[in-house]
């Protein structure tokens, strides 16, 4: 889904080994990408629900994927959330 607002949230400091790409709905991203760093902790703010229990929403690049923490395993994704 593409993101309806844009926010200006600072630079991506990317993962060692991070190669962009546009993940999707049932992909699984590597360890390092879902990594708690990477973890979107303040998600109101950024208009994304919360997470139930066992997901977490992760910053990617401009994108924002609600991900299992355990697999790293997408359910959604926000492409272009960030700038």
């Amino acid at each position: 889904m593409q993101a309806q607002r844009h926010y200006r949230i600072g630079t991506y400091h990317a993962p060692r080994g991070y190669a962009q790409r546009r993940w999707g709905y049932g992909d699984r991203l590597p360890n390092s990408y879902y990594a708690r760093n990477y973890w979107i902790g303040n998600f109101l703010i950024y208009s994304l629900f919360a997470p139930p229990s066992g997901l977490v929403w992760v910053r990617v690049g401009d994108d924002a994927y609600l991900v299992d923490e355990y697999s790293g395993e997408i359910i959604q994704a926000r492409y272009g959330i960030f700038y």
